[in-house]
């Protein structure tokens, strides 16, 4: 199944906007990133996978591929690694019934589940804004940095079971 979610990098001072598409199928078991990512973003898959284990989520060995959109751009950075983590929820059942349509997500999982600090969220936040995003979901501790720009609704978290707020979330480990 198909899930899109959108999320934000900087190209220098200037932030522009990601699709973060992921497809899971049946299939040999792979994890493929796609669309131009560096290094850090490649290794997400291994932060996604562990994060979304001690989260209290299995997720089945299917075929998953993550596409980052533009393919033409350089996808650098942890940043991605929530809205990643976010569309193989979606895609699985997880997350459903949510409309992510003008929201986008930043952040870096920690193998714990713990969203860590990332760089640049001001600059994100201004070129959100000017492309009709009315929400934005980032780190707690990126917060100081985000209060000062007020017309765009911040959602902070601090653990990625407790990333989205229009979700119900299920208790028990559920294999998916």
């Amino acid at each position: 199944m198909l899930s899109i979610v959108k999320s934000m990098a900087l190209q220098g001072l200037e932030g522009y906007l990601i699709s973060v598409q992921v497809n899971i199928s049946s299939g040999i078991p792979c994890w493929e990133v796609v669309g131009l990512p560096d290094a850090c973003v490649k290794e997400s898959k291994e932060r996604v996978r562990i994060s979304i284990h001690n989260s209290g989520f299995e997720i089945r060995s299917r075929k998953i591929i993550v596409n980052l959109a533009p393919a033409m751009k350089r996808k650098e950075g942890t940043g991605l690694d929530l809205p990643i983590a976010i569309g193989v929820l979606k895609s699985v059942g997880v997350i459903n019934n949510c409309d992510f349509e003008d929201t986008i997500f930043i952040g870096e999982l920690s193998l714990d589940g713990k969203i860590n600090k990332i760089n640049g969220v001001l600059p994100i936040c201004v070129e959100a804004l000017k492309l009709g995003i009315k929400k934005v979901v980032l780190p707690i501790d990126n917060v100081r940095r985000s209060k000062y720009y007020t017309r765009i609704r911040i959602n902070c978290r601090g653990k990625f079971k407790r990333c989205c707020w229009c979700t119900k979330w299920r208790k028990k480990k559920k294999r998916y």
